[in-house]
């Protein structure tokens, strides 16, 4: 039984669920939109706002702690660079809820919910 377990399991083993969850936030946050399913969507979308709260205070340990959850990569290290330069300036007089859902098209091929999740302007 998994009562009072939190998170999304994904079908996938541990490390590969946080290495598919880093890579799509990296992804999501350097083209700013991103279609995918629905679950993932919802998990990507609950790990990208705090990131985008802790970039509006602009400082040396929030970029180390970015860093740390991001990812080490040359992409990472950009998109650390766009929350910091400029999501969280845009974002600074925002109290929260810097994403949004957007419904699309089903998959054709499994009938998967898919939705577009992208920053709000």
């Amino acid at each position: 039984m998994r009562h009072r377990k939190r998170g999304k399991i994904l079908d996938r083993a541990q490390s590969s669920r946080k290495a598919l969850l880093r890579q799509m936030i990296v992804s999501f946050i350097l083209h700013g939109r991103m279609q995918t399913t629905l679950a993932k969507a919802k998990v990507v979308q609950q790990a990208v706002e705090p990131l985008v709260t802790m970039a509006r205070r602009n400082t040396l340990a929030v970029r180390r702690t970015l860093l740390k959850l991001c990812g080490t990569s040359s992409d990472a290290q950009q998109a650390v660079r766009l929350l910091l330069e400029k999501f969280g300036p845009k974002y600074a007089q925002r109290k929260g809820g810097y994403t949004r859902l957007v419904k699309g098209k089903v998959r054709l091929g499994d009938g998967a919910q898919r939705v577009f999740l992208e920053f709000i302007e």
